[in-house]
């Protein structure tokens, strides 16, 4: 799932914990997963697997805000960076090999089929997590150094019921 960057960058006005592509040569695309919390979707963006191995070994046991893939060997979910999406600034990634594609995409695309291959394998898992992360955020229950990095879901809710007026 690709999300668009202009929606991001619109969110992060309300929210600097929004994911954003800030001072970087090369626009990175959004890619992640998406599902539902209560009757909002939500998206969560993927990470590499270099970050996801920082992250899953922090000195936190039990970290709730990132899901490793594959023991973070395909990287993994920022869930702290999950945010509400609408209809129109979201669409499935194409990643079916073709015979045009250059090594480099070939590769990125078998990596991809192999995170989605995982991830279709653990959703409940993803689930469960994301939705105790959510409930924890909205009842202010999360620890100060949580609190700090984890996305201010309902303000990301108002904000994102304000899209249809606005302009791209």
């Amino acid at each position: 799932m690709y999300i668009d960057s202009v929606y991001t960058d619109w969110l992060f006005k309300v929210d600097a914990r929004v994911s954003k592509n800030v001072n970087v040569a090369y626009q990175r695309p959004y890619i992640g997963v998406l599902f539902k919390i209560g009757d909002k979707q939500y998206f969560a963006p993927l990470t590499s697997s270099r970050k996801g191995k920082k992250l899953k070994n922090s000195p936190v046991p039990e970290n709730i805000t990132f899901f490793p893939i594959n023991d973070c060997k395909l990287g993994g979910v920022n869930l702290n960076n999950m945010i509400p999406v609408v209809k129109g600034v979201y669409w499935l990634a194409d990643l079916k090999i073709k015979p045009t594609d250059k090594e480099w995409e070939k590769n990125k695309k078998i990596l991809l089929q192999r995170t989605i291959r995982f991830l279709r394998k653990h959703d409940e898992r993803l689930l469960i997590k994301a939705k105790f992360l959510y409930d924890k955020m909205c009842r202010e229950k999360l620890s100060s150094k949580q609190s700090v990095i984890v996305c201010d879901f309902l303000k990301l809710e108002l904000q994102a019921s304000k899209w249809k007026g606005v302009k791209k």
